[in-house]
């Protein structure tokens, strides 16, 4: 059974990547959010920007890892677990995400409605939250206050914990 690996290259080659990938049948997620702005004649330009400069994810097996690597020189690595390696045996623990965390990394991306932050800083979380209305109908995390503001918070282990938040109303939310 396969996982979304996190895979890493230059800036400005993941689209590149992906395509190859896709074309020979591997499931490639590339985190990216829409911009759009406009101009004064009302013409309008969509694009979008990747949320995490140089890395993707790759849905496939750990034992077919190096396979891509050797297949795609533009791929550099697979990050790896840091915290689950184990030195003294060399063994490599390779970082992944589930299923669900790419599915609500994909829902906030397309639908949140204030701009994203990521961080590795530790945050002080919450109480576990749900919202119940708005764009992000359904998505599970922590509360973080800071400023005055609320934030919702998806904690991702990706090698290292890394925290997606945005801004959200104290309306749209429930306490678990």
């Amino acid at each position: 059974m396969g996982q979304w690996y996190i895979a890493e290259c230059k800036p400005t080659r993941e689209r590149m990547i992906g395509k190859m990938l896709t074309n020979d049948d591997y499931q490639v997620y590339l985190a990216c959010k829409v911009e759009e702005k406009r101009y004064k004649s009302r013409n309008r330009y969509r694009r979008e920007i990747p949320f995490l400069p140089g890395k993707f994810f790759v849905f496939t097996e750990e034992k077919l890892l190096m396979d891509i690597l050797l297949k795609y020189p533009s791929v550099h690595r697979f990050m790896l677990n840091r915290a689950a390696c184990d030195r003294e045996q060399n063994k490599r623990v390779y970082a992944y995400i589930t299923e669900e965390e790419r599915q609500r990394l994909e829902n906030i991306l397309t639908n949140a409605p204030r701009p994203i932050t990521i961080t590795a800083d530790k945050l002080e979380l919450g109480q576990e939250i749900e919202v119940t209305q708005g764009p992000l109908k359904g998505i599970k995390g922590h509360l973080y206050s800071k400023d005055k503001a609320s934030y919702l918070v998806l904690k991702m282990e990706m090698g290292t914990t890394h925290y997606i938040y945005t801004e959200i109303n104290i309306q749209d939310i429930q306490p678990l």
